[in-house]
């Protein structure tokens, strides 16, 4: 954290020479921080089905930052870098280079320094050194030509005592007095160093974590929806009625939906696919070219499991023409493929209260809200889909429809819905 902090500092200076040390600390610690911006924000698009929209544009867009303003110190601290092995900062230009480039860069990365002083200043590793600024090209005497002997004590012309001089160590003539090493960090700065780095490594297990997750649950979905044999049916019983017995439950796991006898008629008949265990062979299979039509259906939340049909407001992103209707909210059941059920499992504390005029005046309260999707295909019932998503439309309806109770619940917002089912629709 040390070195980090002295390469944020140095933010903007080219001149001067950095040791090994301060190069590859510096990158560390940028590289640990931008892959913790980027892999949260990752980590919570994979887990999130599109929700959480607020969460992913604060962390995309700290990222973003973060790079920009951390451009400058990362280009500086390599051609710092650079010039303490003897080459000039514009030696970076080798990484515009396919291949060969970023490898040559990187062993002049890696060499150690120069001993000594050289073009771009003294050696990082060695005291501060003596006397004026010395040309690298001098002969082998650093600090000029050898001094004669002379007694430590003299006299000027006047007949003042003159300044003693300093011994330097062993070995060197007389010459001003060596200035002190520079202090190592003390332990307060390197307790503060260790905290930091084991916070570093907590945060990117969580969001390795996190990412893993994601990855482990999107690969699960996708075998779901390409494998149909994965789910086990039952054979529709014997009985009275179209479809007497036809159904199986789908939490036992032993048995699974049974076949209509006789095609949807209208919408209304596909909500049987989510409340019945019915699926209906009659309907298009969800197979071949994209897109898949679904249709979307909604508890009402009044209590009874009859559901409606989402309008087309939800799907506004993805276009409103007839073919968008058509694919995103059919009103003709033998053209759906997937069947969307969206239902409340669960409801928080209080949100706002949204105040409404009209017929008469009225205050509701809007409260927080989770709601489980699920989507089945309508001519197999397989389920390729199954989360619980929250509500994140937290701003008060233009109209609702207002119970006993007076109390609403924030839905699902068409944008998290659409993000949800673009991909079993549009793949």
């Amino acid at each position: 954290m040390h070195w980090y902090l002295v390469g944020l500092r140095k933010y903007a200076r080219f001149d001067g020479r950095a040791r090994r040390a301060e190069f590859w600390m510096f990158t560390l610690a940028d590289a640990a921080v931008g892959s913790i911006l980027f892999g949260g924000a990752l980590a919570i698009a994979l887990n999130s089905d599109g929700g959480y929209y607020a969460v992913r544009l604060a962390i995309g867009v700290g990222f973003a930052v973060y790079v920009l303003a951390t451009l400058l110190p990362s280009l500086a601290i390599r051609a710092r870098r650079l010039h303490d092995t003897g080459r000039s900062g514009w030696y970076i230009c080798w990484s515009l280079l396919p291949i060969a480039g970023p490898i040559i860069l990187l062993v002049a990365l890696c060499e150690e320094g120069t001993r000594g002083p050289n073009a771009y200043g003294p050696d990082p590793k060695s005291p501060p050194w003596p006397g004026p600024a010395v040309d690298p090209a001098a002969a082998a005497h650093p600090f000029g030509p050898p001094a004669t002997s002379s007694p430590p004590y003299a006299s000027s012309p006047e007949g003042q005592p003159v300044q003693p001089y300093a011994f330097l160590p062993s070995g060197q003539q007389f010459g001003p007095p060596v200035t002190a090493p520079a202090a190592p960090p003390t332990a307060k700065q390197g307790r503060a160093s260790m905290i930091a780095a084991v916070a570093m490594s907590l945060l990117l297990l969580v969001v390795c974590g996190g990412v893993v997750r994601g990855l482990v649950t999107r690969a699960s979905d996708t075998n779901a929806a390409a494998d149909p044999s994965a789910q086990i049916w039952s054979k529709p019983q014997t009985g009275s009625g179209p479809d007497a017995g036809a159904t199986g439950s789908r939490e036992s796991g032993s048995e699974g939906p049974g076949p209509s006898t006789y095609p949807a008629k209208t919408i209304g008949d596909l909500d049987r696919v989510c409340n019945d265990d019915i699926f209906y062979p009659q309907s298009p299979k969800r197979s071949g070219k994209a897109p898949h039509p679904v249709v979307v259906l909604v508890e009402t939340g009044d209590g009874s499991d009859i559901r409606v049909r989402n309008g087309s407001y939800f799907f506004e992103d993805e276009g409103l023409t007839e073919q968008d209707t058509a694919i995103w909210g059919s009103d003709d059941p033998s053209t759906v493929q997937l069947v969307a059920c969206l239902d409340r499992v669960s409801t928080g504390t209080l949100l706002r209260k949204c105040e409404y005029g009209d017929p008469a005046p009225e205050t509701v309260s809007l409260m927080r809200a989770d709601w489980q999707l699920r989507i089945y295909e309508a001519a197999t019932g397989v389920k390729i889909h199954d989360k619980v998503m929250t509500g994140d439309e937290k701003k008060c309806p233009y109209s609702v429809r207002v119970g006993p109770d007076r109390t609403i619940y924030a839905e699902v917002s068409g944008r998290s819905l659409t993000q949800a089912l673009r991909k079993y629709v549009k793949k």
